[in-house]
């Protein structure tokens, strides 16, 4: 993968600042693009340049990280630090791609940069393996990426279909934040709507012009898909079946 996950540090501890730079540069595929050592320096940066990823000190200065929210650009993946646990359920329900302690320990930093599709030397793709996240009653689930089966935009959440035993997940998480942390050589994006994971298909059948239906191995669920979207699959599937 080429060099291209442009990161911001807003990071008030210089040592601590330095520490996590030093960590982010073992990921080839991680560009620092900038460091600000408080939320004034952070909002300055983010009106000049948009970064991919933004890790964010949650408590800068005496001045809490979640103030710097409203200047950061939808399309960031944000990742929050912390030296409290405490904070991560408050993280989360603010929408962050990634909770880390310090000291931030760099098994768990390349996890998280896993979820965007980046690894440092020597650490296999199976890294980026599951995302966590918020439930309505309070507490942190984790989906296994291996578990799902499709992911389908609905408005401004999405819905993810995974095997028989699970129930179907509403995230307020755009599709094309999905398609950031699913592994790419697993996971095909089909439409603007649509995500589908190709390990577990099992047969693709044409019922119409419009119509195709999809079957999963070892599962009840079906999912049917139009005409676009069954091409690009039965291309991507021919791609996989040549490799």
């Amino acid at each position: 993968m080429k060099k291209g996950l442009k990161t911001l540090i807003v990071e008030d501890e210089p040592l601590t600042r330095s520490l996590l730079a030093s960590m982010l540069a073992v990921h080839p595929e991680v560009e620092i693009i900038g460091m600000a050592g408080s939320v004034a320096e952070a909002r300055a940066f983010l009106e000049r340049e948009t970064p991919d990823v933004l890790f964010l000190d949650m408590e800068i200065a005496g001045t809490p990280g979640l103030d710097l929210l409203e200047n950061i650009p939808s399309c960031v993946l944000t990742v929050f630090v912390s030296a409290v646990a405490d904070h991560a359920l408050q993280a989360l329900d603010f929408g962050a791609r990634g909770y880390l302690l310090k000291p931030v320990d760099s098994a768990r930093l390349a996890i998280v940069l896993g979820r965007f599709g980046a690894t440092p030397p020597g650490v296999p793709d199976a890294v980026a393996e599951a995302i966590e996240f918020l439930a309505a009653n309070g507490k942190i689930h984790r989906i296994c990426f291996e578990r799902i089966l499709w992911v389908e935009a609905c408005q401004n959440y999405t819905l993810v279909r995974m095997d028989d035993d699970a129930p179907v997940v509403m995230l307020s998480r755009r599709l094309g934040d999905w398609e950031r942390m699913l592994p790419k050589k697993n996971f095909e994006r089909l439409s603007r709507s649509l995500i589908v994971h190709l390990r577990t298909i099992r047969t693709v059948r044409w019922q119409s012009r419009d119509e195709t239906l999809v079957d999963f191995v070892d599962c009840k669920h079906q999912l049917s898909i139009g005409r676009t979207a069954s091409l690009r699959l039965k291309a991507r599937l021919k791609e996989r079946s040549a490799e």
